[in-house]
């Protein structure tokens, strides 16, 4: 009997941030119209999709309560890790860190997860909405597409990606012809202002409403682990003594990119974007959810008990 090749993806959602413009937990609060999480509709769409593994970064301290009202629902669904974004993590014992007190970053955060990844994944935030299309493009890629050097990101219309509610930190995105990313610039206090999008402190320089934003999602290769360490020790010497210093996911791979190291293929979305920035985002995200949910999208409960 041959033996059959299972190239399932793995998905990684990171878990760990305290949403402090929010002021609390939002991953565990509840959109759906029987208390689904965003991160409940993220892992039923990346389980359609073929992703046979879904590894969650989180705080050590909401474990337990991450495990009841989170974890335990995909039980027998999909295989679950659970890893920690510990503060300390890949940080060399002769620093002294005392002082920090906030995780150090996406890119740290994807780096936590190395000991329970060793396939092709995908990178998601666990209270952004990606939406089915969004994710059946990523999973589809990294069945078919990644490799140690070729990446994936999924892009958004910048105008489908604002809050009413306040300004917002976006990366935008430079695409080349063929459609691949020529490079990230990280864009923060993007806001509307009447019938423009402005960006800085002075909100004088617009941005176009159809610019590609990364919503940090990503198509990865196992191989991004050592490159990853590799970026958090140069990061941690330089920062270590600074208490909001963070490595950013997208950085580490706009250097790839600069380096010639590696090529990201981007890939444009239809689905309807949703994210929960501000307190006041919430009622917005449950009122797109409840749509979705009323037009045959998904079911609810999305997860019936047994």
């Amino acid at each position: 009997m041959s033996e059959t090749i299972n190239n399932a993806p793995s998905l990684l959602i990171l878990a760990a941030g305290m949403g402090s413009r929010y002021g609390g937990l939002k991953q565990m609060d509840a959109v759906g119209p029987s208390g689904e999480t965003i991160m409940d509709y993220t892992v039923f769409d990346a389980i359609q999709s073929g992703f046979d593994q879904v590894v969650f970064v989180i705080r050590e301290d909401f474990e337990n309560e991450f495990l009841d009202q989170v974890a335990a629902k995909y039980k027998g669904k999909i295989k679950v890790d659970i890893v920690h974004q510990d503060i300390y993590g890949f940080v060399p014992q002769h620093l002294d860190i005392s002082k920090r007190k906030k995780p150090w970053g996406t890119g740290h955060a994807v780096l936590s997860a190395c000991s329970k990844i060793h396939k092709p994944f995908a990178v998601f935030n666990a209270d952004d909405f990606y939406g089915r299309d969004a994710i059946q493009k990523i999973g589809h890629f990294l069945q078919n597409g990644v490799s140690p050097d070729h990446y994936a990101m999924v892009g958004y219309p910048l105008k489908n990606t604002l809050s009413g509610n306040g300004s917002v930190s976006r990366g935008i995105c430079k695409v080349s012809d063929e459609g691949e990313l020529i490079e990230i610039e990280e864009h923060e206090k993007i806001r509307q202002k009447g019938d423009d999008i402005v960006f800085g402190a002075d909100g004088h320089t617009t941005l176009p409403g159809n610019a590609l934003a990364s919503m940090n999602l990503w198509g990865l290769h196992p191989a991004i682990f050592p490159i990853l360490e590799y970026a958090f020790n140069q990061f941690i010497i330089q920062h270590y003594k600074e208490e909001k210093s963070e490595l950013y996911l997208p950085f580490v791979i706009n250097q790839r990119l600069k380096d010639g190291h590696a090529n990201v293929q981007v890939l444009n979305t239809d689905s309807q974007w949703l994210g929960v920035t501000y307190k006041e985002d919430l009622q917005q995200v449950k009122e797109g959810m409840r749509t979705t949910v009323e037009n045959g999208e998904y079911p609810t409960p999305l997860w019936p008990k047994n």
